[in-house]
């Protein structure tokens, strides 16, 4: 044998060698769809007589009209279509070299709600989600978080924090709400080698769960919102995507005409990883003003439906007065009753004041008395999906338990 066929075979050899984690890796992504296929047989049906409807939807959402971003607007509508979406929120940038801001998405296209809205840098490096509609504003880059959150909340709007990790001016009053899971922010923490190995290997057959690749509970943003809620603040925690769909490659003519592309991060693709569902009386249209209400008051539950589909959970307090969902307040006077109702059998995790209070395995149901004040939020998980059951399925916002003596237990 030649040295240089020793050479060739030892190569060979390393390179055999080095793709065995994405066989295994791969082998793995298959059996985790078999898992999460066989999810969508056993949801519970949602007890009769709930007042509420629940829409699921998507936020923080570019395309080209602000930079940043190859998706077009006709794009996202497809994508939201075939996720069957009822609603969107966009968040496009201001356009590079001027301070106009584009006019997004907006109102009923292809059967899905639009709401338009901007993702609005500050001097001071904070970034706000700010909707509905596009801001009016000369210079929307030269206002501290401060500033931006009294001119959004000026005008009617909502304003959100975006990337809470990086921010140092959370003691800023007035904004509404956190972005406590970014997809962009987390795609950006894989190793991008690995990441091409994977996608090589499992993209074709099994993008729809290559997802969970880019997963983690959100730990410290969760324990940020939480120890701010204990202050006192009222905040709806969301989960955003930041989509632009600018991932992939494309083969194209010199006169820059497209051959042939490839997107790995279609709107299609993304819009099925996390959603956040609001919830509405079921009196209620679904239209603008009802989805930033509901978003205002913390009628929302996130959901990483890469999973399986969130829909019908509810987390909900009664006392002697009647029933309240999430984002209410609530009295403890001589005591309530938190329920927790969940679409699959899970683990239910009742927390309070971001600390973990009770659990239950295995159920789809669970009901707490609560006997002292705090701030009550839920964490499901599904232990069927062993390699990942310590990631939340389900994670609701919280139910604010006010004053009152404590109710001494029986």
């Amino acid at each position: 044998m030649t040295r240089r066929r020793q050479v060739l075979l030892v190569v060979l050899g390393v390179l055999l060698v080095s793709q065995l984690p994405f066989a295994w890796r791969r082998y793995r992504l298959a059996e985790l769809k078999k898992i999460v296929e066989a999810l969508r047989t056993e949801r519970v049906p949602l007890p009769a007589g709930d007042g509420y409807r629940d829409y699921r939807g998507v936020l923080h959402v570019h395309t080209d009209l602000g930079g940043h971003s190859s998706g077009r607007p006709r794009d996202v509508v497809l994508g939201a279509q075939k996720n069957r979406l009822d609603y969107v929120v966009m968040t496009e940038h201001p356009p590079d070299g001027g301070p106009q801001l584009p006019a997004p998405l907006r109102g009923t296209m292809g059967g899905v709600l639009f709401v338009g809205g901007n993702e609005v840098s500050t001097r001071d490096s904070s970034r706000l989600l700010i909707f509905p509609g596009s801001l009016a504003s000369a210079d929307p880059y030269a206002e501290t978080l401060l500033e931006g959150i009294r001119r959004a909340k000026s005008e009617g709007k909502l304003a959100f924090v975006a990337y809470p990790e990086a921010e140092d001016n959370l003691s800023a009053p007035g904004y509404d709400g956190i972005e406590v899971f970014n997809l962009h922010t987390k795609s950006r923490q894989i190793s991008r080698l690995l990441l091409a190995f994977d996608i090589l290997w499992s993209y074709w057959s099994y993008d729809d769960v290559l997802g969970t690749r880019f997963y983690v509970r959100p730990q410290d943003n969760l324990r940020l919102v939480d120890a701010l809620r204990a202050d006192g603040r009222r905040l709806t925690a969301v989960a955003g995507l930041d989509a632009h769909s600018n991932i992939g490659f494309v083969l194209q003519t010199y006169a820059a005409q497209p051959l042939l592309g490839v997107k790995l991060d279609p709107y299609e693709l993304v819009f099925q990883i996390a959603r956040n569902y609001i919830l509405l009386p079921r009196e209620q249209a679904l239209d603008e003003r009802t989805v930033v209400t509901a978003l205002a008051e913390g009628r929302v539950y996130m959901s990483f439906d890469l999973f399986a589909d969130g829909s019908g959970f509810r987390f909900t307090a009664s006392d002697e007065t009647g029933q309240k969902p999430m984002g209410s307040e609530i009295s403890l006077g001589t005591g309530v009753v938190l329920a927790v109702v969940s679409p699959l059998r899970s683990r239910i995790v009742l927390m309070r004041n971001g600390q973990p209070l009770h659990e239950q395995r295995n159920v789809s149901s669970m009901e707490f008395h609560a006997r002292e004040p705090g701030v009550y939020r839920v964490e499901v998980y599904l232990d069927q999906i062993a390699p990942l059951c310590d990631y939340p399925w389900i994670v609701s916002n919280p139910i604010y338990v006010r004053g009152g003596t404590r109710i001494a237990a029986p």
